[in-house]
């Protein structure tokens, strides 16, 4: 009997999968499955840009690499969707609101 362990890759790969994660390979892609990690995340996880990019290398294997992932972080970043904060570290977040900002 033989017993067969599972690729963490893709137990991974599944469990954002049922989350609802698509699998993507274009860095507008990739910034939108970023983005969405780091939406669900809000409040509870800061992300640093290295960890998005180990994340979706996880996630897709092979189909991306760090240059694109730096690609889909600049979209994200230059398109106001998110932002770089810094408390010591540097950390990939949503644009906060102010607390006196009007609608």
């Amino acid at each position: 009997m033989t017993s067969s362990t599972p690729d963490s890759r893709l137990s991974v790969r599944h469990i954002l999968l049922s989350k609802g994660y698509d699998l993507a390979k274009t860095p507008e892609e990739i910034a939108d499955a970023i983005f969405t990690m780091v939406k669900d995340a809000y409040g509870v996880k800061k992300y640093k840009p290295m960890d998005l990019t180990k994340a979706m290398v996880q996630m897709y294997g092979d189909d991306v690499d760090k240059k694109t992932c730096k690609e889909a972080i600049k979209l994200l970043v230059n398109s106001g969707r998110c932002v770089y904060t810094y408390f010591g570290g540097s950390f990939l977040e949503i644009p906060h609101k102010e607390g006196a900002a009007n609608d």
